[in-house]
């Protein structure tokens, strides 16, 4: 159903609306600014003043007296400060103001203001006393502005040094008002001119209309005394021969009918300025038999004003397209008309259909009419209205009303369709009830012609096909409905549910497939979804694009079994937006011309998340998943009712009926190449992620990880690889070694050098192909690790603990043996919105960038903190040098860096990469409510953000972090990796359970990809935070020790926040880490205890659980000397106690309860943050894993 808008009152002349006084603010032309303030001002911003409603309030001014209504001290809104005066809604409120003795009247009262809601009614008025009575100084009913930012800056010339008191009234709807600040009395200015600006506009010049909008004038003024008028507008003039008279603001018509191309008028008017802002209108009336595939404009070139000043200014013509007012208010006697269907038969015949609100705009129930208009040459002309539906006068019933039309054209019969709802009495959208007869519900009418809309049938009632008994109410789209290519007719439709669930709406369709003698209903698509249009994306598919009455955004919705079951598409509530909610046009241009014009889809409504406002066709080439910025037209820039719909007039033209700001029905014709071409759109700065911004210049390139200061893997085949001119000869040499290659037909080629022992001594690293030549200095070999994982592994090392004293020792002298390739500088997933430098990087082969560094601060400073103290102990301890590859990513979770065909194989985690990954419901919560914060704004907006059938790409989506961060790194020869990862995956206890199969798919993928057998994959078990789900995930880490080969995990269950993820002590981790590699991989003799006890078995004697450990060193015991802490046993109930835990060997504890005489379980450190912190350790002081040996 329609809800009621009232049509906002056309400018005709100038609009006035104060703003803040202007100073250092550029514009396209300016005078001096006459600086005449005196510093005797009395001012007041109620900061002293007590919040809450008062009596009366005394400020620097002067006295105030609340008279009627509530004023208060508002200490949650302000202009400057922390407070404001609020007159508050729902009744007059009165505030008078007793003046202080001191305080100068003769000049100006100036404040800035915010209106609280735009909803009727509302008054605002200031009166002042000099003793003698009141007398209106201030209306400001239309001027003062609604908004969160007091846009109003108000300006009262008092001009009466005698005045004693002032009085401020305000009516408002409940809990709204008006907000008051910074109020100022003080010496008046001579007003100047501060600049003058023609305003770039879009807005429908209409035939039929009494006058039709051609430029906008922007003047801003200061000062009040001895004011300017201005005179003269000179404008050169578009389309002359379309214009009947031109009016400047209020200024009388002038007619046209001397000019003949090109015309330059000059038009007289006076029309006196007022501080602030002044808008005034240059307007024109169309000749009715106006061409209006042909456009109408003006170029402001000077303007002159009473003070003897002229302005040159230099703007371009200021075009509009032409249209048809095709229904205003008044005609036939019409309140309002609304709610446009539109229709263009197979013989070129268009059908336009809507609303007769007779006596008031309100929706059903109400005396409302179906109307009809009919034209024979495109929307040029229009036939006399028709009322082709009216249910008659019952004078039993209050209104027999039908509306909210929808119109369909079978394309294999020819007949047209309307529906529409009939409300027989009260039956609309909140009246109507379960059941089928009129005295019950509203009732689905259909009319029918078979000659082009000459004539129509009697009405056809179908409701009882089609509504089920127990819905509340059941009705079309409106709009238009649609021919499938098997011959079925179908419209769109929505369907309340029985009052006892709420009347709950629902979107669906209902059809025929015998050309419209028997009719049926789908299912409802989407909860809470209303007015949806309706277009076949292939045959047999149905899309169902709703409007949503939950959010600002479309549901869009498919089927493929006529409506029994919906599937929601990639678009659904990410890349349609539109205010509130609000009906909307669809069609399917290929469809409606029965031509093959590309596959496009095309949609119109107002594209604004505030007001129905910025009406604007979009087209979409891949089925309505992206409406990039370049296809979109905006038609009309101001507030209507926002309603549309669109038909394919021919091959070429777009025909579009909609609710808009010039008229209550307004018909164009828009050019189809207009909208796709993308040439009428002057704000074309996007960039296409998809792509290089570039073309390289050379066709000899590397990846990215190759560079000078770079280090190779010690001891292992050393592939080297990038791009040449195809089947061209490459040439690589590593010092002394060169080995020759040939390209492929793609360009793409590789070696393999022999593994070299590792060395301090630089070599070079150059590829030759023909006459290019790429080389690499300062190469070193030694040990490579990759450092991958989330926000604590990419934590900086200048944030951490002791990050400040390495980076102080590092001042004295770089550590050249350690070398770093940052890769942490592509988007993140912050809250916040992505920019286009940030859309351009969304590209695997634009994701991640760096270069190789020599460990110096500058390089170190911004480095991974865990890779850093990782690196730097592995080096020392190795004499060898060390590379760290950091493509770490904050938030990203284990399945982003997964590729995406894995997932897809493996039948526990296909439903991961299925649908658009923002609407998973299986990904948890965080992960694509991020991505929507990034990438909604820039979606919406129509820039160009490169995906695919999985959804935009992010560093949270499926697979996007393997293909643009770890596939690129593939062959180069590495040592290992290691991972700090988990948060973004221990969300819920489902996630945690995800994640233990994510990760050993993880690390095989990575193993079987890189091709270097089971390379070392050592991570971080995650530490201590106040989060449910942590323990549970922490024993997931654990538990894989046992089920992945040479894996190993750093325990930091001792480290931690309580609600910190990002602890900040990272030294231990990343030393924890670096005993694990030379324990495990480099079998170090002084690291055979490497790790934290590990969980090994448990067995029960008696009403004891002996705990074996692995990795104890020497013995086990207390770190701080007291008892073991957060040992628990359960018996056979799964209820856990504390419990007594004594080391009775040096890998060995003895657990007991004196509540449980016969243990089961045995579990430790089982809580997601202690304090005190754990303190059972090893002989080396690293401590225990947590565990339970209860499968959870």
């Amino acid at each position: 159903m329609t809800f009621y808008h009232a049509f906002l009152p056309r400018v005709i002349g100038i609009s006035l609306c104060v703003l803040s006084t202007l100073h250092d603010v550029s514009f396209a032309r300016e005078s001096g600014i006459a600086e005449e303030r005196s510093s005797s001002t009395a001012s007041t911003s109620f900061e002293d003043a007590k919040p809450g409603r008062f009596e009366q309030l005394n400020t620097e001014v002067g006295k105030w007296t609340s008279q009627a209504g509530v004023a208060i001290v508002d200490a949650k809104h302000a202009s400057t400060g922390q407070q404001c005066l609020h007159l508050t809604g729902d009744e007059t409120s009165v505030v008078t103001l007793h003046l202080d003795d001191a305080v100068d009247t003769s000049g100006v009262l100036s404040f800035r203001a915010e209106r609280w809601t735009s909803r009727p009614p509302f008054s605002f008025r200031i009166e002042q006393n000099s003793g003698d009575g009141w007398q209106e100084i201030y209306e400001g009913d239309a001027s003062v502005r609604v908004g969160r930012a007091f846009l109003s800056q108000v300006t009262v010339p008092l001009n009466d040094d005698k005045i004693e008191r002032l009085r401020i009234t305000c009516k408002s709807p409940p809990n709204a008002g008006i907000l008051i600040d910074d109020i100022l009395i003080g010496p008046a200015e001579r007003q100047q001119i501060a600049s003058v600006e023609v305003v770039p506009c879009s807005l429908p010049a209409l035939v039929g209309a009494e006058t039709c909008p051609l430029a906008k004038l922007k003047i801003m003024a200061t000062g009040v005394v001895d004011p300017i008028s201005l005179t003269e507008i000179r404008a050169r003039l578009e389309g002359i021969e379309q214009i009947q008279t031109l009016q400047v603001a209020d200024g009388a018509p002038v007619s046209t009918a001397e000019h003949v191309k090109p015309a330059i008028k000059a038009l007289q008017v006076s029309q006196e300025l007022k501080a602030g802002e002044n808008i005034v209108w240059l307007r024109c009336q169309l000749k009715p038999d106006a061409n209006i595939d042909l456009r109408v404009g003006a170029a402001i070139e000077q303007v002159t004003f009473s003070n003897g000043q002229t302005i040159e200014l230099e703007a371009p013509v200021s075009s509009q397209r032409m249209g048809i007012a095709l229904r205003q208010r008044g005609d036939d006697g019409a309140h309002t008309y609304r709610i446009p269907g539109l229709a263009t038969t197979n013989r070129g015949t268009l059908i336009a259909v809507y609303d007769i609100r007779r006596r008031r705009g309100s929706d059903l129930p109400g005396d409302i009419d179906v109307g009809m208009s009919r034209s024979v040459d495109g929307g040029r002309t229009w036939e006399p209205m028709k009322a082709i539906m009216d249910m008659g006068d019952n004078p039993d019933w209050k209104y027999d009303g039908i509306g909210d039309p929808a119109v369909l054209v079978d394309r294999s019969t020819n007949s047209i369709w309307v529906a529409g709802l009939w409300s027989h009495g009260d039956r609309g959208w909140h009246g109507s009830g379960p059941g089928l007869t009129p005295e019950e519900t509203g009732q689905l009418i259909l009319v029918r012609s078979d000659d082009e809309g000459v004539t129509w049938s009697e009405p056809i009632n179908i409701t009882d096909q089609v509504k089920h008994p127990d819905w509340s109410l059941l009705l079309q789209g409106p709009g238009k409905g649609i021919t499938m290519q098997d011959g079925t007719i179908v419209f769109a439709a929505q369907y309340q549910d029985h009052p006892r669930q709420q009347r709950l709406p629902r979107s669906t369709i209902i059809y025929s497939k015998d050309h419209g003698s028997t009719w049926q209903t789908g299912t409802g698509a989407f909860d809470d979804t209303t007015e949806a249009q309706v277009i076949e994306t292939e045959p047999g598919v149905l899309m169902l694009n709703c409007r949503y009455n939950r959010a600002s955004s479309r549901v869009v919705m498919t089927t493929r079994d006529m409506g029994k079951t919906w599937q929601q598409h990639p678009s659904s509530e990410i890349s349609l937006i539109e205010p509130g909610a609000c009906m909307a046009s669809l069609i399917g241009a290929d469809q409606e011309a029965g031509s093959d014009l590309g596959g496009w889809v095309l949609f119109s409504n107002p594209d604004s998340l505030h007001g129905r406002n910025h009406m604007t066709i979009k087209a979409s080439s891949d089925g309505g998943r992206t409406w990039p910025k370049q296809h979109r037209l905006l038609l009309d820039e101001d507030n209507g009712a926002g309603y549309s719909c669109m038909s394919m007039i021919d091959d070429h033209t777009v025909g579009i009926l909609y609710e808009g700001s010039q008229a209550h029905l307004t018909f164009q014709r828009i050019p189809l190449i207009e909208i796709l071409d993308g040439s009428h759109n002057s704000d074309l700065e996007h960039v296409d992620a998809s792509e290089p911004t570039a073309a390289s210049s050379t066709n000899l390139e590397l990846p990215q990880v190759f560079g000078s200061h770079m280090v190779l893997q010690a001891e292992a085949p050393l592939p080297v690889w990038g791009k040449a001119l195809a089947n061209s000869n490459v040439t690589v040499t590593l010092g002394d070694d060169a080995l020759t290659t040939t390209a492929g037909d793609d360009g793409q080629w590789q070696v393999r050098f022999a593994s070299q022992k590792a060395s301090h001594v630089p070599t070079t690293l150059a590829v030759q192909s023909g006459d290019e030549q790429v080389s690499f200095q300062d190469v070193l070999i030694g040990e490579v690790w990759v450092c991958a994982g989330q926000s604590n592994m990419e934590w900086r090392l200048d944030q951490s603990n002791s990050g400040q004293s390495e980076l102080d020792m590092l001042a004295g002298q770089a550590n050249d043996s350690l070398r770093l390739l940052d890769l942490t500088d592509g988007p993140r997933g912050l809250p916040q919105n992505y920019l286009p430098a940030d859309l351009s990087r969304l590209a695997p082969n634009t994701f991640i960038d760096g270069q190789w560094a020599v460990a110096s601060v500058n390089a170190a400073r911004k480095f991974s903190a865990v890779a850093w103290y990782f690196g730097r102990y592995l080096q020392r301890q190795l004499k060898v040098p060390v590379g760290l590859i950091c493509p770490a990513v904050g938030g990203s979770p284990a399945e982003s860096w997964i590729p995406l065909e894995a997932m897809e194989r493996d039948v526990e985690l296909n439903n991961l990469v299925a649908g658009n990954w923002l609407h998973s419901e299986v990904l948890g919560e965080f992960c694509p409510l991020r991505g929507k914060q990034n990438l909604l704004a820039a979606i919406q907006s129509g820039a160009r953000v490169p995906g695919d059938q999985l959804g935009p790409n992010h560093p949270f989506k499926p697979g996007f972090l393997w293909s643009a961060g770890i596939e690129p790194l593939i062959p180069y020869a590495i040592r290992g990796a290691i991972w700090y990862q988990g948060e973004s995956n221990a969300e819920t206890p489902e996630r945690v359970r995800q994640h233990e199969k994510l990760f050993p798919v993880l690390i095989r993928e990575w193993r079987q990809h890189w091709n270097q057998g089971d390379f070392p994959f050592l991570f971080v078990q995650l530490p201590a935070i106040d989060r449910p789900d942590w323990p549970l995930f922490r024993d997931g880490q654990r538990r894989s020790l046992d089920r992945i080969n040479n894996i190993g995990m750093a325990v930091t269950i001792d480290t931690g926040h309580p609600t910190d993820v990002h602890p900040k002590l990272k030294k231990p981790v990343g030393e924890r880490l670096a005993r694990l590699a030379l324990g495990t991989t480099y079998l170090s003799n002084i690291h055979e205890t490497y790790s934290g006890p590990l969980f090994e078995r448990a067995e029960r004697r008696g009403n004891t659980m002996i705990v074996s450990f692995k990795q104890s060193g020497k013995d086990l015991t207390s770190s701080d000397g007291d008892a073991l802490r957060y040992f628990e046993v359960c018996g056979q109930d799964g209820i856990f106690h504390p419990a007594v835990a004594t080391p009775c060997s040096y890998a060995t504890i003895s657990v007991s309860s004196p509540k449980v005489t016969r243990p089961i379980h045995v579990r430790y450190a089982w809580l997601p943050y202690l304090d005190p912190p754990v303190n059972l350790v090893n002989s080396e002081g690293l401590p225990a894993s947590p565990f339970s040996t209860q499968d959870n």
